[in-house]
């Protein structure tokens, strides 16, 4: 097994621990549908690959007001691969207002999906981005919250747990340029 594979089954254990915490109190009509978690899947890889065009629709109507995002990688890349002004593990984003103003300053990514996994109100995404050469590989956990009538999508994107290879992004942003043959032979020990 390789460390991804771990790594995804450890996610989606975790996923479906906080899943079942949640079936206790809501009942199976208030859980997602499978085209209820594509929906919410297909929202978040859309305003992650289109926010050079960014639709505020799009954003105000699939993330929630008190909307949250983790992701070390990202405050990685927001500091330039040093420490600056986001601690690693601090949150990215504190609310939908951080995340308009966080994703409407980035260029535009290509995103594809490529596995989803949901439970009541969880739904799990591993995604490829393609910003140069390095293809970069992760996995984002959101937590969907049901909507109030009169939204266009029946869930909204609560907090948003993302990882990714940083390092692969910073090397195709030229920040970090590998020193292959000393690594190599380092690894090779």
């Amino acid at each position: 097994m390789t460390d991804l594979q771990g790594l995804l089954r450890l996610l989606m254990a975790v996923a479906l621990v906080a899943g079942k915490t949640s079936l206790a109190t809501r009942t199976e009509s208030q859980c997602m549908s499978i085209e209820d978690a594509q929906q919410v899947a297909s929202n978040w890889q859309n305003l992650q690959s289109t926010y050079n065009e960014f639709s505020l629709s799009l954003a105000e109507e699939s993330i929630a007001v008190g909307f949250s995002s983790y992701a070390s990688s990202t405050n990685t890349l927001v500091n330039g691969g040093c420490s600056r002004p986001i601690p690693l593990n601090d949150p990215t984003m504190t609310s939908r207002k951080s995340f308009f103003e966080g994703q409407g300053a980035q260029r535009m990514i290509s995103m594809r999906l490529l596995n989803m996994w949901h439970t009541c109100s969880t739904v799990v995404v591993r995604w490829r981005a393609d910003p140069g050469p390095d293809p970069v590989v992760g996995i984002t956990i959101l937590e969907a919250t049901p909507a109030a009538g009169g939204h266009a999508f029946p869930w909204l994107i609560e907090t948003a747990d993302s990882e990714f290879s940083s390092a692969a992004w910073l090397t195709n942003l030229g920040i970090f340029t590998p020193e292959c043959s000393r690594n190599s032979s380092r690894l090779a020990r």
